[in-house]
């Protein structure tokens, strides 16, 4: 009902945002739609927070309008309660990862903790100048000639007046 691809993905989306607003209109809370209808309940923040969308909403009914304007923000709270959450229970794991007999395993786990701290990650912001220098055709031909030359000379020795090749 929410999905859409393909070619009419336009028409599929405009008929799941009547179809949200219509649930929304008819008294139903975001988490109870994405129960109702099988959904990731950031799917449906997402379509909801949209201007358009706000503003049809606010136009047809301030009330509920007003309603899901708190849910919205109330889930922006708990997303980075759940982010902070998460993130304390990934680097748990990855501790318990650092332990694991499988060496190929812990060097991971090492890695990616490593990679958490802005100090040691392997890719850290790099400040410097990107600077250019251009050799002139003509040297480098005649340093070329010289390489040449060099071989030349260092593959023809003379040993006790023979020379070897």
């Amino acid at each position: 009902m929410f999905h859409s691809s393909g070619p009419r993905a336009g028409a599929e989306k405009l008929v799941r945002d009547e179809e949200l607003m219509r649930l929304l209109l008819a008294g139903y809370r975001l988490k109870e739609i994405a129960a109702m209808h099988q959904l990731n309940y950031q799917t449906l923040l997402r379509a909801a927070r949209r201007p358009t969308f706000l503003e049809e909403l606010r136009a047809l009914n301030g009330e509920i309008y007003g309603q899901l304007d708190q849910e919205i923000r109330g889930a922006k709270a708990l997303i980075k309660d759940r982010a902070e959450e998460l993130a304390s229970l990934a680097l748990d794991r990855l501790e318990l990862l650092l332990d694991s007999g499988d060496e190929r395993v812990a060097m991971q786990a090492v890695t990616r903790a490593l990679d958490m701290n802005t100090n040691t990650a392997k890719v850290t912001k790099s400040e410097s100048e990107n600077k250019h220098s251009f050799i002139n055709p003509l040297q480098l031909t005649s340093a070329f000639k010289a390489a040449e030359e060099m071989d030349r000379a260092s593959a023809s020795k003379t040993v006790e007046g023979e020379t070897i090749q």
